[in-house]
């Protein structure tokens, strides 16, 4: 005869559950399990092994970086040679990227294990781990039908999928987070040091991926002092959960000392962008994320979160009966202070923080994604804090309702957004399975200017990209050489760096010194280029006019799917909505509309980051670090020819 089991719930009402009488109990964790293989072959259905976000190259090229070489730095081959946006050169000479290295660590791990593609597995399985922890945590809570409520509003998100498919750093953060928070709940049950132990090794990884959701450390330390009463010995609890932070932590700072000079100097230094916070930024975007979590981030959960977190806090010790003192209290007033202090710090932080994304809602809602996870606990535990002593019909209603609202705004987004980030990713695969047969490891290759993040994160082929140069001359002319404290992301002295060899040249004359150095670094093998036939024939006219080229491989494009263009579409960032709509008169990424040096004026590169096609004859390559090839149906692989001693490119001498 089944024994009954005793199931005590974050809320302190200890309920008996017969095994035998009630079979139903295994219902929700039956449609969990439902749930996340459905997640699972979803994301699988919209994958391809490949990275196409700006920001993805300063992650997962560092991972491949640090594990083909074993060092998170390195020095150029040859001044032509490809140096992705998010890579910054220090003092010594050496460049560095310009995120923290705990996400491309393990990046590196997958990458030698089983290769640099399945390195791209790594957000869709953290994905769907949020997706359990969320479970966990709002079963905790409610109960685990309600978890899995939680669960499923998360999976609907059309930010959260598009993150998942995407290969940037937020959504590793999101999974620290819920699991984290979720030990923490667990301990203040329990009391046990291991689970204090855990939240805190994964609490304290996520400044190691990112360095600015440090500030989730105020909730953490409210909560846990919260409790310095809730047990004997309470200190012991501390100090394990202090050095469970201290484990990531530790390495980190190290590596900052041996590579910036101060343990809590990072590379965001380097650029000033530590200054980009202020007031005055703060006043032109708080309403902007307002709007963009509201419309296009959390939708109709939101007020039902922030509701439920105010609830949380102001429950009463008297709400049951009139007892002086109801367990309820005691653990969901330090739970709902706990959320209030991960969520109020961090979109007060962004909210003041210079970049906004070019006035779309992708650069506020991916800095926030770590948040919408705790948004759905919140939000599910409010419905059943207003439902739960209804009848099961009125409270079915109630919930259908919500969820359908939220599905139907969901949804459609989430498929639009999903095909996108295939069709691009599908690209790059393709591309670099047909690069992997045609070009020889090592070799030197020009692409298309879209495909070089991704290229360089797969690192098989030496890759020069002379459009980096002239890119850098305009950038300097607008920087003016002004060195001030404001955010400079561009990094003047980088772009001093690449352009050193070639100060004064300009025309023919820089023409022919980027030829050179690219023949020069092949040692006389051939040059190998991938992009679109306009692409290499004006390729081949700038700086390889006498060399003869031979077209190897054409690679056929999948449709474009016909929605690309429209709708949630911020220049290719996940999560983004239309940037044109999202923009209001007046609003922008800086106070007065006045860029900081170093960063593109309105007619400069990816201002207008919806518009990605390169006008025919122009150099490869669209704006913003973007895959670029809407309407184009085939990519071509070609090579030229190694030149011989007679052999020379058309472009004028210098005199």
């Amino acid at each position: 005869m089944a024994q009954p089991e005793e199931i005590k719930s974050l809320d302190g009402q200890e309920h008996v559950q017969s095994a035998g009488r009630q079979p139903g109990r295994w219902i929700p964790v039956a449609c969990l399990i439902v749930l996340m293989i459905g997640y699972a072959v979803f994301l699988s259905h919209f994958h391809s092994p490949a990275i196409s976000h700006p920001d993805s190259n300063g992650y997962w090229a560092q991972g491949t970086l640090l594990a083909q070489t074993g060092r998170a730095t390195f020095r150029p081959d040859s001044p032509v040679q490809y140096i992705g946006m998010h890579w910054l050169i220090t003092d010594t000479g050496f460049f560095v990227s310009r995120y923290s290295p705990g996400l491309p660590l393990a990046i590196a791990l997958i990458t030698r294990l089983s290769g640099s593609e399945s390195s791209v597995l790594l957000n869709p399985v953290l994905a769907v781990l949020t997706l359990l922890g969320v479970f966990l945590l709002t079963r905790s809570l409610t109960g685990s039908g309600w978890g899995v409520l939680a669960s499923l509003t998360l999976a609907l998100n059309p930010v959260f999928n598009s993150h998942a498919l995407s290969s940037i750093s937020h959504m590793s953060v999101a999974a620290l987070l819920v699991w984290g928070v979720y030990l923490l709940v667990c301990w203040a049950k329990h009391g046990r040091l291991l689970e204090a132990f855990g939240a805190g090794l994964l609490l304290g990884c996520i400044p190691a991926v990112r360095y600015p959701e440090v500030v989730f450390g105020l909730g953490v330390a409210v909560f846990l002092f919260w409790h310095w009463r809730a047990r004997p010995r309470i200190w012991l609890h501390y100090l394990v959960a202090v050095c469970g932070a201290l484990l990531p932590i530790i390495p980190l700072m190290i590596r900052n000392q041996l590579t910036f000079g101060a343990f809590w100097r990072t590379a965001y230094s380097i650029t000033h962008e530590q200054t980009g916070f202020g007031w005055d930024y703060f006043k032109q975007h708080w309403l902007q994320y307002i709007q963009n979590l509201l419309g296009d981030g959390v939708g109709v959960l939101l007020p039902l979160a922030l509701m439920g977190i105010a609830l949380m806090i102001s429950i009463s010790r008297k709400v049951s009966g009139g007892k002086d003192e109801d367990p309820q209290s005691r653990i969901m007033r330090p739970f709902g202070i706990l959320i209030a202090l991960l969520i109020t710090p961090s979109v007060i932080l962004y909210m003041a923080y210079y970049w906004d994304g070019m006035g779309g809602a992708a650069g506020s809602l991916r800095f926030l994604l770590p948040l919408f996870p705790l948004f759905s606990v919140t939000a599910v535990w409010t419905l059943w804090f207003i439902t739960h002593r209804l009848d099961l019909a009125p409270r079915i209603a109630a919930v259908s309702v919500i969820l359908m609202i939220y599905s139907l705004w969901g949804v459609p987004t989430t498929l639009q957004e999903c095909r996108t980030l295939k069709y691009q990713h599908q690209i790059l695969a393709s591309t670099t399975a047909a690069l992997r047969r045609d070009v020889p490891a090592g070799s030197v290759l020009v692409a298309n200017q879209g495909m070089y993040q991704h290229l360089d994160f797969i690192r098989a082929w030496r890759l020069a990209d002379p459009a980096q140069i002239s890119r850098g001359g305009r950038q300097n002319q607008r920087d003016g050489g002004a060195e001030n404290d404001t955010p400079r992301p561009r990094q003047a002295d980088k772009l001093k760096s690449l352009m050193a060899k070639y100060e004064g040249l300009s025309g023919q004359a820089l023409t022919q010194a980027l030829a050179e150095d690219i023949q020069k670094w092949s040692a006389g093998e051939s040059i190998y280029f991938v992009g679109t036939e306009a692409e290499l024939k004006n390729m081949s006219e700038t700086y390889f006019k006498k060399l003869d080229y031979e077209i190897v491989d054409k690679i056929e494009l999948p449709e474009a799917p016909p929605d690309m263009n429209m709708g949630r579409r911020g220049g290719g960032m996940p999560g983004a909505v239309n940037a044109n709509r999202m923009r209001r008169p007046g609003a922008g990424m800086f106070p007065g509309g006045v860029p900081p040096p170093g960063m593109p004026d309105q007619q400069g590169p990816g201002r207008n980051a919806g518009n990605f096609r390169r006008q025919a004859g122009g150099p490869p390559g669209g704006g913003f670090g973007q895959l670029s090839l809407q309407g184009e149906k085939r990519l071509v692989v070609a090579k030229w020819e190694a030149a011989n001693d007679s052999a020379k490119t058309d472009a004028v001498t210098p005199k």
